[in-house]
């Protein structure tokens, strides 16, 4: 039977439609099988994929991809992890096809049976181990891309196969509460991702490249990094974390409602508070120079910020206080009052109307 473009079917449980006379989209599944099968063809189309095909499905443990399935970017969400799939209480693994890149949040929602992607030998960009997923970098190393582990201590190892683990995003780790430590392998070299939720993740010494911005995000919960007392390039007091100087803050826990930032600390790094929603005030040193770009962003509930010296003795680099609706220091709001009150009439009106401009670009009237 030849089937156009437009024309539905049904094959095994599995519903498509015909979307050119090449391929079929896969959009819906009413079997109850525990296992099910998606084929790289279906009446001689080539499949491709919908999001939430496989949504409140409570049979189902495992979900085969053939290797030829086209998974689309577009079924790949950060924020909603992998969308094909979506509470399904029983689902233990997903095996996927050759044809898949992605990166960022892939723990699927509403399985918490998830034990983990399966990458076959074929597959040229992904290698699975012990419930995680990594990926295949072009300089012969990997990097982990999702943990479904759900130890209370999860150690990510140092090699997989012979391939030595470099790089970890850290988003693979979003949604896996009941991990409370991560210890990261020994080769690691690049940090990239969200890390959040209340977790202890240890650092190795051969790593010098943690920034802020690493670990910036919504929902950051009691993060702590921790470091050896031999560490090349970090201290750790309290769970703050500096350079080995000690002059440049890096990274402050982020379960603090009030914070003293410690005398010595010329520098606050950028991200060293971001997203910190606990945060209510904080005490700087009269040591302090500059404030990264960044530094305090997304600090929503950030009501006092302590300047010794006053805020016109620090550099404060652009954005470090942004999206802080109640955070803008005391001495900083009194200068932009006495500027203010110094202009001329004309040039407060020219004031008033940029920001009535600006408002109205970001749809704020």
């Amino acid at each position: 039977m030849k089937r156009n473009p437009g024309d539905h079917f049904e094959k095994d449980g599995l519903f498509y439609y015909v979307e050119n006379y090449r391929q079929a989209v896969l959009y819906d599944c009413e079997s109850d099988a525990e296992t099910i099968t998606v084929p790289d063809t279906a009446d001689g189309f080539r499949v491709t994929m919908k999001y939430r095909v496989f949504e409140d499905m409570p049979n189902l443990r495992h979900l085969i991809f053939e290797p030829g399935v086209w998974i689309r970017n577009r079924v790949l969400d950060w924020w909603s992890g992998f969308r094909p799939v979506k509470d399904c209480p029983k689902l233990e693994t997903v095996t996927l096809p050759d044809w898949f890149e992605a990166k960022g949040e892939l723990l699927p929602d509403g399985c918490p049976a998830f034990k983990g992607y399966i990458a076959g030998p074929e597959n040229e960009n992904y290698l699975s181990d012990d419930g995680c997923l990594y990926l295949k970098k072009e300089d012969g190393t990997l990097e982990l891309v999702c943990c479904a582990r759900k130890e209370k201590t999860v150690r990510i190892p140092d090699e997989v196969n012979g391939r030595k683990v470099t790089s970890v995003d850290s988003s693979a780790f979003f949604s896996g509460p009941e991990t409370d430590e991560i210890i990261l392998p020994e080769g690691l070299t690049e940090l990239s991702g969200v890390f959040c939720g209340n977790r202890t993740v240890y650092l190795p010494d051969g790593f010098d490249d943690l920034d802020g911005y690493t670990v910036w995000g919504p929902s950051t919960g009691a993060l702590r990094f921790r470091v050896s007392d031999s560490h090349p390039a970090y201290l750790e007091e309290d769970g703050f974390i500096y350079d080995r100087s000690g002059e440049k803050l890096i990274f402050a826990p982020r379960d603090r409602e009030v914070c003293r930032v410690k005398e010595g600390v010329r520098v606050i790094g950028r991200c060293a508070f971001a997203s910190q929603q606990s945060l209510k005030e904080v005490f700087l040193p009269e040591s302090l120079e500059k404030i990264e770009a960044w530094a305090f962003e997304d600090c929503g509930w950030l009501c006092d910020v302590h300047f010794p010296k006053g805020a016109d003795a620090v550099c404060v680099e652009d954005g470090a206080f942004e999206f802080c609706l109640f955070s803008l220091p005391k001495e900083m709001m009194r200068r932009a009052r006495e500027e203010v009150a110094a202009m001329t009439d004309k040039e407060q009106d020219e004031l008033s109307a940029r920001c009535i401009d600006l408002a109205e670009q970001l749809g704020l009237t």
